[in-house]
């Protein structure tokens, strides 16, 4: 019985540890969380909130997609130019805000995410997760320019 009552509380101390952090609602929280950073960033230019039109991934609004996304536009990085768009939109630009519908399915993208970078090459950026909220960084930003990215995260997910 003992054993039972330490494993319990052990697996509740696990489980109520990846639940400290509000999770941002979907649809109209992205704009939002855009503009906070926008605001709180010098080089952070314009807040670019992901339709289905404009979505690099093609992922919002799918069975196992995202529920929002915002894409911030910083001074320091560019968007790389193809034929769909007039530029296209992703992390390149600065940051990508992906919104989850829970944090478990959150953490999953950012280790696929991480997976295919680190094994196919596939390019390199900085992540952070609060809750069901995903932010990439582009790697084209030094390591003190993303963290201005992610302690302004840290602020907004956290209201």
């Amino acid at each position: 019985m003992k054993k039972f009552a330490v494993v319990l509380v052990m697996s509740l101390a696990v489980l109520m540890g990846g639940c400290t952090a509000d999770p941002v609602t979907p649809g109209d929280a992205a704009e939002p969380v855009g503009l906070a950073f926008v605001e709180r960033i010098d080089a952070a230019t314009e807040a670019v909130v992901i339709t289905e039109d404009n979505d690099p991934n093609r992922m919002i609004g799918r069975m196992n997609g995202y529920v929002g996304g915002v894409v911030i536009k910083d001074r320091r990085a560019s968007c790389d130019r193809d034929d769909r768009a007039e530029e296209t939109l992703g992390r390149a630009c600065g940051a990508f805000i992906e919104i989850w519908r829970d944090a478990k399915t959150a953490e999953r993208r950012a280790s696929y995410l991480r997976s295919i970078m680190g094994f196919f090459g596939a390019g390199e950026e900085y992540h952070a997760i609060r809750g069901n909220v995903l932010l990439r960084v582009s790697a084209s930003l030094g390591e003190s320019e993303a963290q201005e990215y992610f302690n302004a995260f840290e602020l907004e997910v956290q209201q």
